[in-house]
């Protein structure tokens, strides 16, 4: 437990000291001692004013351990205040409204999540993730598919289907039998339902982890583009799967599954 001196806590309520765990002790030190970093159940805390004005107090910016965006059970960010009128409120709302359990296995992969973000190779791998999803955009335009941003300044990118008159969950799943994942994706104005939507969203993390690039990226795109394009062609999607193979035999995992 974080000692109620440790000036890594000052200034957090005493509920939150009394159950916070030193991120020093996970092997995730904190990059600022005068920063209230702490591991409270399933949260990293950054204690910060509070953007909102003096009614919210300070805030908490924290990333939780619980949805799935990159990474084990990834990190999604969040400002919650903290202080204030507001307080007992949000409190009430959070938890138990909220809030789901805390799982040991998420908490610890955060924890190495983290570890991974403080390495200078993570910046490195996080530019070409962007650069990649960057060349995969273009492609895929140039193929004369519809991108819903028309580009994209991140990892990912969203494909309108109603120029092709198709659909996100035929394509998502022709997609699967080909090595391709795609998630189907709603889009603005979307007249199709949340269960069957009019677009098909894919981004360039996990093919950038396997060490590929722009060439890479634009042979990809080219397999998405047949995809979308020849649906019901069996020799069609044959030929994309043997290239899909190809890719993922030159760039293997980077770890073993055994």
């Amino acid at each position: 437990m974080a000692a109620k001196n440790d000036p890594s806590t000052s200034g957090l309520p005493e509920k939150v000291r009394g159950a916070a765990t030193s991120t020093d002790r996970l092997g995730v030190p904190g990059r600022s001692p005068s920063s209230a970093r702490v591991s409270a159940r399933n949260l990293w805390i950054l204690l910060v004013p509070a953007p909102f004005g003096e009614a919210w107090g300070k805030c908490l910016l924290r990333a939780s351990s619980w949805p799935t965006r990159g990474g084990l059970r990834g990190g999604w960010g969040a400002v919650t205040p903290w202080g204030g009128e507001h307080a007992k409120a949000i409190d009430s709302a959070v938890c138990p409204g909220g809030r789901g359990g805390p799982l040991m296995h998420a908490i610890a992969a955060k924890a190495v999540c983290f570890g991974e973000a403080l390495k200078p190779s993570f910046r490195e791998y996080a530019a070409q993730v962007v650069a990649n999803a960057k060349v995969l955009a273009d492609r895929l335009q140039e193929r004369g598919l519809r991108l819903v941003s028309g580009g994209t300044d991140n990892h990912l990118m969203l494909i309108d289907l109603r120029p092709k008159g198709l659909k996100g969950r035929l394509v998502q799943d022709v997609a699967d039998t080909v090595g391709i994942t795609v998630n189907r994706n709603s889009i603005p104005f979307d007249e199709g339902s949340k269960f069957n939507p009019s677009g098909v969203r894919l981004g360039t993390p996990s093919v950038t982890t396997r060490g590929m690039g722009p060439e890479e990226m634009r042979e990809i795109g080219d397999c998405v583009a047949d995809l979308v394009n020849g649906l019901e062609d069996r020799a069609n999607l044959d030929r994309i799967r043997e290239r899909t193979l190809d890719l993922a035999r030159r760039f293997p995992l980077p770890y073993s599954l055994s």
